[in-house]
């Protein structure tokens, strides 16, 4: 039982990391080629976003992965766009 809560945990801390690395990439990917900075902010995120929250909802439905606590939750709100809206409103 306990390797099982660690490999849940695992997989959603490999998941968090994937998911703000190819964020960043994107975010890079935009400063440095201004031209095509609307195409990423129009075409790019969204699509990302849809693919990763689509990914992340099932699985935690396919592996059941419970998201019973603070530490859990924190996690998967990490690992939606919501944070870097929040931040980019704010600025």
């Amino acid at each position: 039982m306990e390797t099982r809560k660690y490999k849940e945990i695992a997989t959603l801390l490999i998941y968090f990391v994937v998911y703000w690395a190819v964020t960043f990439a994107m975010i890079y990917g935009m400063n440095s080629d201004q031209s095509g900075s609307i195409g990423y902010v129009i075409f790019y995120f969204p699509v990302f976003w849809a693919v990763a929250g689509i990914l992340l909802f099932l699985m935690i439905k396919l592996m059941k992965i419970p998201i019973n606590n603070f530490g859990r939750m924190i996690i998967v709100f990490l690992s939606t766009p919501l944070p870097l809206i929040m931040y980019l409103l704010c600025e």
